[in-house]
Protein backbone atom coordinates (compact mmCIF):
# COMPACT_ATOMS: atom_id res chain seq x y z
CA UNK A 1 0.00 0.00 0.00
CA UNK A 2 2.95 2.35 0.68
CA UNK A 3 4.53 1.51 -2.05
CA UNK A 4 1.29 2.33 -4.25
CA UNK A 5 1.29 5.51 -2.65
CA UNK A 6 4.94 6.32 -3.18
CA UNK A 7 4.59 5.24 -7.13
CA UNK A 8 1.03 6.81 -7.60
CA UNK A 9 2.38 10.40 -8.46
CA UNK A 10 4.45 9.51 -10.78
CA UNK A 11 1.60 7.39 -12.27
CA UNK A 12 -0.78 10.41 -11.98
CA UNK A 13 1.82 12.33 -13.90
CA UNK A 14 2.70 10.14 -16.78
CA UNK A 15 -1.02 9.45 -17.32
CA UNK A 16 -1.31 13.46 -17.57
CA UNK A 17 1.61 13.54 -19.90
CA UNK A 18 0.33 10.47 -21.88
CA UNK A 19 -3.04 12.64 -22.20
CA UNK A 20 -1.68 15.50 -22.73
CA UNK A 21 0.90 14.18 -25.43
CA UNK A 22 -2.11 12.33 -27.52
CA UNK A 23 -4.22 15.56 -27.33
CA UNK A 24 -1.34 17.95 -28.77
CA UNK A 25 0.94 15.02 -30.34
CA UNK A 26 -1.69 13.21 -32.37
CA UNK A 27 -4.90 15.11 -32.65
CA UNK A 28 -2.85 18.06 -33.50
CA UNK A 29 -1.22 15.64 -36.38
CA UNK A 30 -4.79 14.94 -37.06
CA UNK A 31 -6.36 18.50 -36.57
CA UNK A 32 -2.95 20.25 -39.01
CA UNK A 33 -2.70 17.38 -41.71
CA UNK A 34 -6.11 18.16 -42.28
CA UNK A 35 -5.72 21.97 -42.18
CA UNK A 36 -3.20 21.03 -44.87
CA UNK A 37 -5.33 19.05 -46.77
CA UNK A 38 -8.04 22.24 -47.03
CA UNK A 39 -5.76 24.63 -47.66
CA UNK A 40 -4.02 22.23 -50.50
CA UNK A 41 -7.67 21.87 -51.81
CA UNK A 42 -8.37 25.88 -51.55
CA UNK A 43 -4.71 26.55 -53.19
CA UNK A 44 -5.90 24.18 -55.90
CA UNK A 45 -8.91 25.91 -56.47
CA UNK A 46 -7.65 29.76 -55.76
CA UNK A 47 -4.76 28.33 -58.69
CA UNK A 48 -7.68 27.17 -61.03
CA UNK A 49 -9.56 30.40 -60.90
CA UNK A 50 -6.54 32.23 -61.57
CA UNK A 51 -5.92 30.38 -64.56
CA UNK A 52 -9.50 30.08 -66.00
CA UNK A 53 -9.48 34.14 -65.57
CA UNK A 54 -5.71 34.67 -67.14
CA UNK A 55 -7.42 32.43 -69.99
CA UNK A 56 -10.65 34.18 -70.35
CA UNK A 57 -8.59 37.70 -70.89
CA UNK A 58 -5.83 35.96 -73.35
CA UNK A 59 -8.73 35.04 -75.25
CA UNK A 60 -10.50 37.93 -75.16
CA UNK A 61 -7.19 39.75 -76.15
CA UNK A 62 -6.91 37.40 -79.07
CA UNK A 63 -10.43 37.84 -80.21
CA UNK A 64 -9.79 41.25 -80.47
CA UNK A 65 -6.69 40.76 -82.25
CA UNK A 66 -8.42 38.08 -84.37
CA UNK A 67 -11.25 41.03 -85.61
CA UNK A 68 -8.91 43.55 -86.11
CA UNK A 69 -7.02 40.75 -88.49
CA UNK A 70 -10.06 39.59 -90.08
CA UNK A 71 -11.02 43.12 -90.92
CA UNK A 72 -7.82 43.64 -92.76
CA UNK A 73 -7.58 40.56 -94.37
CA UNK A 74 -11.36 40.72 -95.75
CA UNK A 75 -10.77 44.44 -96.85
CA UNK A 76 -7.18 43.29 -98.64
CA UNK A 77 -7.96 40.06 -99.39
CA UNK A 78 -11.70 40.41 -100.51
CA UNK A 79 -11.74 44.25 -102.34
CA UNK A 80 -7.99 45.48 -102.89
CA UNK A 81 -6.50 42.62 -104.41
CA UNK A 82 -8.84 41.38 -106.85
CA UNK A 83 -9.12 45.42 -108.03
CA UNK A 84 -5.09 44.95 -108.32
CA UNK A 85 -6.01 41.99 -110.56
CA UNK A 86 -8.60 42.95 -112.93
CA UNK A 87 -6.73 46.42 -114.09
CA UNK A 88 -3.36 44.59 -114.25
CA UNK A 89 -2.48 43.91 -117.82
CA UNK A 90 -0.91 40.07 -118.92
CA UNK A 91 2.27 41.17 -120.13
CA UNK A 92 4.27 43.57 -118.06
CA UNK A 93 5.64 46.96 -119.70
CA UNK A 94 9.33 45.37 -119.04
CA UNK A 95 8.54 42.33 -121.10
CA UNK A 96 8.96 42.70 -125.04
CA UNK A 97 7.43 40.61 -126.72
CA UNK A 98 8.71 38.24 -129.41
CA UNK A 99 6.93 36.54 -131.80
CA UNK A 100 7.57 32.38 -131.67
CA UNK A 101 9.03 31.61 -134.89
CA UNK A 102 10.87 34.71 -136.02
CA UNK A 103 14.18 35.14 -136.83
CA UNK A 104 16.24 37.56 -135.54
CA UNK A 105 19.00 38.86 -138.14
CA UNK A 106 22.10 40.04 -136.83
CA UNK A 107 24.62 41.93 -139.08
CA UNK A 108 27.89 40.46 -138.89
CA UNK A 109 31.24 42.05 -140.25
CA UNK A 110 31.25 39.17 -143.32
CA UNK A 111 27.56 38.15 -143.41
CA UNK A 112 24.21 38.31 -141.99
CA UNK A 113 23.24 35.10 -139.78
CA UNK A 114 19.98 34.26 -138.68
CA UNK A 115 20.07 33.15 -135.08
CA UNK A 116 16.37 30.96 -133.73
CA UNK A 117 14.71 32.83 -130.28
CA UNK A 118 15.05 30.33 -127.60
CA UNK A 119 11.42 30.38 -125.98
CA UNK A 120 12.86 29.40 -122.78
CA UNK A 121 15.73 32.27 -122.77
CA UNK A 122 12.27 34.46 -123.95
CA UNK A 123 10.11 32.95 -121.24
CA UNK A 124 7.37 35.29 -120.35
CA UNK A 125 7.28 36.34 -116.63
CA UNK A 126 4.68 36.19 -114.39
CA UNK A 127 1.87 38.69 -113.63
CA UNK A 128 2.31 40.40 -109.99
CA UNK A 129 -1.52 39.49 -109.15
CA UNK A 130 -0.98 35.52 -110.43
CA UNK A 131 -0.61 34.89 -106.57
CA UNK A 132 -1.30 35.67 -103.19
CA UNK A 133 2.09 35.61 -101.84
CA UNK A 134 3.68 38.01 -104.62
CA UNK A 135 0.86 40.48 -104.34
CA UNK A 136 1.23 41.19 -100.84
CA UNK A 137 4.70 41.03 -100.81
CA UNK A 138 4.32 43.75 -103.71
CA UNK A 139 1.34 45.94 -101.68
CA UNK A 140 4.04 45.69 -98.93
CA UNK A 141 7.03 46.76 -100.39
CA UNK A 142 6.03 50.46 -100.71
CA UNK A 143 7.33 52.63 -97.88
CA UNK A 144 3.94 53.51 -96.19
CA UNK A 145 2.30 52.49 -93.01
CA UNK A 146 -0.67 50.14 -93.15
CA UNK A 147 -0.18 49.13 -97.10
CA UNK A 148 -2.72 46.16 -96.65
CA UNK A 149 -5.27 49.39 -95.67
CA UNK A 150 -4.64 51.69 -98.26
CA UNK A 151 -7.99 53.65 -98.97
CA UNK A 152 -9.36 52.50 -96.16
CA UNK A 153 -10.18 55.52 -95.00
CA UNK A 154 -12.07 56.42 -98.10
CA UNK A 155 -13.82 53.06 -98.35
CA UNK A 156 -14.81 53.52 -94.65
CA UNK A 157 -16.07 56.82 -96.19
CA UNK A 158 -18.59 55.13 -98.84
CA UNK A 159 -19.53 52.89 -96.64
CA UNK A 160 -20.89 55.21 -94.34
CA UNK A 161 -22.24 57.85 -97.08
CA UNK A 162 -23.90 54.21 -98.78
CA UNK A 163 -25.67 53.93 -95.44
CA UNK A 164 -26.75 56.99 -94.71
CA UNK A 165 -28.33 57.28 -98.53
CA UNK A 166 -30.14 53.68 -97.95
CA UNK A 167 -31.87 55.12 -94.50
CA UNK A 168 -32.79 58.17 -95.88
CA UNK A 169 -34.30 56.10 -98.89
CA UNK A 170 -35.67 53.69 -96.55
CA UNK A 171 -37.58 56.03 -94.92
CA UNK A 172 -39.85 56.58 -98.12
CA UNK A 173 -43.16 54.72 -97.91
CA UNK A 174 -43.26 51.59 -100.72
CA UNK A 175 -39.86 51.98 -101.82
CA UNK A 176 -38.54 48.71 -101.83
CA UNK A 177 -34.46 48.11 -100.64
CA UNK A 178 -34.19 46.52 -104.33
CA UNK A 179 -34.90 49.86 -105.56
CA UNK A 180 -32.84 51.73 -102.71
CA UNK A 181 -29.80 50.43 -103.13
CA UNK A 182 -28.62 50.45 -106.20
CA UNK A 183 -29.75 54.39 -106.11
CA UNK A 184 -27.70 54.63 -102.81
CA UNK A 185 -24.52 53.06 -105.01
CA UNK A 186 -24.68 55.30 -107.69
CA UNK A 187 -24.96 58.44 -105.78
CA UNK A 188 -22.03 57.48 -104.51
CA UNK A 189 -20.26 56.48 -107.39
CA UNK A 190 -17.84 59.00 -107.64
CA UNK A 191 -16.56 58.11 -104.09
CA UNK A 192 -16.54 54.34 -104.95
CA UNK A 193 -14.39 55.46 -108.56
CA UNK A 194 -11.72 57.55 -105.85
CA UNK A 195 -11.31 54.67 -103.86
CA UNK A 196 -10.43 52.32 -106.93
CA UNK A 197 -7.90 55.04 -108.04
CA UNK A 198 -6.28 55.42 -104.40
CA UNK A 199 -5.87 51.31 -104.46
CA UNK A 200 -4.18 50.92 -107.78
CA UNK A 201 -2.00 53.96 -108.01
CA UNK A 202 0.66 55.12 -105.97
CA UNK A 203 0.39 56.91 -102.04
CA UNK A 204 0.48 60.09 -102.37
CA UNK A 205 -0.12 63.16 -100.01
CA UNK A 206 -3.07 64.37 -101.10
CA UNK A 207 -6.38 63.61 -99.12
CA UNK A 208 -9.18 61.24 -100.82
CA UNK A 209 -11.19 64.08 -101.12
CA UNK A 210 -9.09 66.16 -103.54
CA UNK A 211 -8.74 63.30 -106.09
CA UNK A 212 -12.37 63.31 -106.07
CA UNK A 213 -13.07 62.89 -110.26
CA UNK A 214 -15.59 65.48 -112.01
CA UNK A 215 -18.82 63.75 -110.79
CA UNK A 216 -20.30 64.62 -114.37
CA UNK A 217 -17.20 62.47 -116.11
CA UNK A 218 -17.87 59.51 -114.01
CA UNK A 219 -21.34 59.09 -114.37
CA UNK A 220 -21.02 59.68 -118.19
CA UNK A 221 -18.61 56.61 -117.99
CA UNK A 222 -19.87 54.36 -115.64
CA UNK A 223 -23.20 54.45 -115.53
CA UNK A 224 -23.61 52.02 -117.86
CA UNK A 225 -21.43 49.19 -116.56
CA UNK A 226 -22.40 50.28 -112.69
CA UNK A 227 -26.00 50.21 -112.91
CA UNK A 228 -26.52 46.48 -113.96
CA UNK A 229 -23.91 45.66 -111.42
CA UNK A 230 -25.34 47.38 -108.65
CA UNK A 231 -29.16 45.91 -110.04
CA UNK A 232 -27.80 42.29 -109.95
CA UNK A 233 -26.46 42.41 -106.67
CA UNK A 234 -29.63 44.17 -104.91
CA UNK A 235 -31.63 41.46 -106.85
CA UNK A 236 -29.29 38.42 -105.34
CA UNK A 237 -31.42 36.91 -102.91
CA UNK A 238 -34.78 37.19 -104.75
CA UNK A 239 -33.02 35.32 -108.04
CA UNK A 240 -31.23 32.99 -106.31
CA UNK A 241 -34.94 32.21 -104.06
CA UNK A 242 -36.18 32.06 -107.79
CA UNK A 243 -34.08 29.29 -108.80
CA UNK A 244 -34.16 27.23 -106.80
CA UNK A 245 -38.06 27.60 -106.25
CA UNK A 246 -38.64 27.08 -110.39
CA UNK A 247 -35.79 23.97 -109.82
CA UNK A 248 -38.00 22.18 -106.90
CA UNK A 249 -41.56 23.33 -107.41
CA UNK A 250 -43.38 26.14 -105.86
CA UNK A 251 -45.43 23.60 -104.27
CA UNK A 252 -44.54 24.40 -99.81
CA UNK A 253 -43.86 20.91 -98.56
CA UNK A 254 -40.89 20.80 -101.13
CA UNK A 255 -39.45 24.00 -99.77
CA UNK A 256 -39.16 23.27 -96.39
CA UNK A 257 -37.13 20.26 -94.71
CA UNK A 258 -35.28 19.43 -97.73
CA UNK A 259 -31.22 19.84 -97.67
CA UNK A 260 -31.68 19.71 -101.45
CA UNK A 261 -33.23 23.27 -101.47
CA UNK A 262 -30.02 24.40 -99.70
CA UNK A 263 -27.45 22.70 -102.00
CA UNK A 264 -29.69 23.92 -104.97
CA UNK A 265 -30.06 27.63 -103.92
CA UNK A 266 -25.73 27.58 -103.27
CA UNK A 267 -25.22 26.15 -106.28
CA UNK A 268 -27.78 29.22 -107.87
CA UNK A 269 -25.70 31.68 -105.79
CA UNK A 270 -22.22 30.83 -106.74
CA UNK A 271 -23.44 30.50 -110.67
CA UNK A 272 -24.91 33.97 -110.25
CA UNK A 273 -21.91 35.67 -108.58
CA UNK A 274 -18.82 33.43 -110.81
CA UNK A 275 -20.71 34.45 -114.56
CA UNK A 276 -22.30 37.99 -113.92
CA UNK A 277 -21.34 39.75 -110.33
CA UNK A 278 -17.36 39.00 -111.35
CA UNK A 279 -17.65 40.07 -114.84
CA UNK A 280 -19.96 42.86 -114.60
CA UNK A 281 -17.78 44.39 -111.29
CA UNK A 282 -14.29 43.74 -113.33
CA UNK A 283 -15.63 45.82 -116.08
CA UNK A 284 -16.94 48.15 -114.09
CA UNK A 285 -13.47 48.76 -112.47
CA UNK A 286 -11.40 48.90 -115.82
CA UNK A 287 -14.21 51.67 -116.95
CA UNK A 288 -12.98 53.62 -113.36
CA UNK A 289 -9.59 52.71 -114.10
CA UNK A 290 -9.50 54.43 -117.54
CA UNK A 291 -10.66 58.02 -115.83
CA UNK A 292 -7.91 57.92 -114.20
CA UNK A 293 -5.62 61.19 -114.30
CA UNK A 294 -2.92 61.57 -117.26
CA UNK A 295 0.51 61.25 -115.37
CA UNK A 296 -1.04 58.71 -112.54
CA UNK A 297 1.68 56.09 -111.27
CA UNK A 298 -0.02 52.56 -111.14
CA UNK A 299 1.80 50.29 -108.44
CA UNK A 300 1.24 47.03 -111.17
CA UNK A 301 1.44 47.89 -114.99
CA UNK A 302 -1.79 48.95 -116.23
CA UNK A 303 -3.37 47.02 -118.90
CA UNK A 304 -2.95 49.28 -122.07
CA UNK A 305 -6.83 49.60 -123.01
CA UNK A 306 -7.08 51.87 -120.21
CA UNK A 307 -4.87 54.41 -121.65
CA UNK A 308 -5.36 53.65 -125.30
CA UNK A 309 -8.87 55.59 -125.14
CA UNK A 310 -6.93 59.19 -124.93
CA UNK A 311 -4.59 58.41 -127.93
CA UNK A 312 -8.40 58.27 -129.88
CA UNK A 313 -9.47 61.61 -128.01
CA UNK A 314 -12.31 59.91 -125.78
CA UNK A 315 -12.43 61.00 -122.63
CA UNK A 316 -13.11 57.29 -120.96
CA UNK A 317 -13.50 53.60 -122.04
CA UNK A 318 -16.33 52.21 -122.94
CA UNK A 319 -18.37 49.77 -121.43
CA UNK A 320 -18.14 47.35 -124.25
CA UNK A 321 -14.51 48.04 -125.28
CA UNK A 322 -13.72 47.19 -121.55
CA UNK A 323 -15.65 44.10 -121.83
CA UNK A 324 -13.83 42.74 -124.91
CA UNK A 325 -9.95 43.51 -123.40
CA UNK A 326 -10.41 41.12 -121.07
CA UNK A 327 -8.22 38.56 -123.01
CA UNK A 328 -9.16 34.74 -121.66
CA UNK A 329 -5.74 34.76 -119.20
CA UNK A 330 -7.40 37.44 -117.77
CA UNK A 331 -10.17 35.36 -116.65
CA UNK A 332 -8.23 32.63 -115.41
CA UNK A 333 -5.80 35.12 -113.73
CA UNK A 334 -9.10 36.83 -111.83
CA UNK A 335 -10.51 33.54 -111.07
CA UNK A 336 -7.55 31.85 -109.49
CA UNK A 337 -7.04 35.14 -107.47
CA UNK A 338 -10.59 34.65 -105.93
CA UNK A 339 -10.46 30.98 -105.29
CA UNK A 340 -6.73 31.65 -103.53
CA UNK A 341 -9.05 33.40 -101.66
CA UNK A 342 -11.26 31.75 -100.39
CA UNK A 343 -8.95 28.70 -99.52
CA UNK A 344 -7.00 31.08 -97.57
CA UNK A 345 -10.03 32.51 -95.95
CA UNK A 346 -11.45 28.61 -94.81
CA UNK A 347 -8.23 28.03 -93.50
CA UNK A 348 -8.20 31.31 -91.77
CA UNK A 349 -11.45 30.26 -90.09
CA UNK A 350 -10.94 26.58 -89.13
CA UNK A 351 -7.33 27.68 -87.05
CA UNK A 352 -9.97 30.01 -85.30
CA UNK A 353 -12.21 28.15 -84.76
CA UNK A 354 -9.48 25.29 -83.40
CA UNK A 355 -8.45 27.92 -81.21
CA UNK A 356 -12.01 28.49 -79.35
CA UNK A 357 -13.02 25.16 -79.48
CA UNK A 358 -9.69 23.71 -77.55
CA UNK A 359 -10.25 26.84 -75.10
CA UNK A 360 -13.97 25.81 -74.30
CA UNK A 361 -12.92 22.23 -73.68
CA UNK A 362 -9.67 23.54 -71.17
CA UNK A 363 -12.73 25.30 -69.57
CA UNK A 364 -15.16 22.87 -69.11
CA UNK A 365 -12.54 20.79 -67.61
CA UNK A 366 -11.46 23.30 -65.41
CA UNK A 367 -15.13 23.82 -64.26
CA UNK A 368 -15.63 20.33 -63.89
CA UNK A 369 -12.46 19.33 -61.40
Amino acid sequence: MDLILILWPSIANGAENAADIFQHGIVAQFVSSRSIETLVTRSDKSTDNVVATILVIILALLGVIALFMLIIVDYALCSCFPTLAVIEDDAPESYERVPNGDDVELEDSEANKTVEVDENLASRPKPITSGLRSTYQHVCSFPIQRPLLRGFRCWMVLRAATNITIALFSAIPFVPMVVVWPIACMLTLPLYTTWIHIVITEPSSRPFWRRLPPPGLVYRAATRAALPYFVIRACEGYIVSAVAFILMGWKKETRTANPLNSVLAFIAAFALWAFVEVPTNAVLIRVQASLLPEGSRTIVPLHSSMTLHRASGKEYLATSDAWRSFSKASWVRLYKMYAKIALFLMALWAGIGAIGVSAFFYMSWLSAR
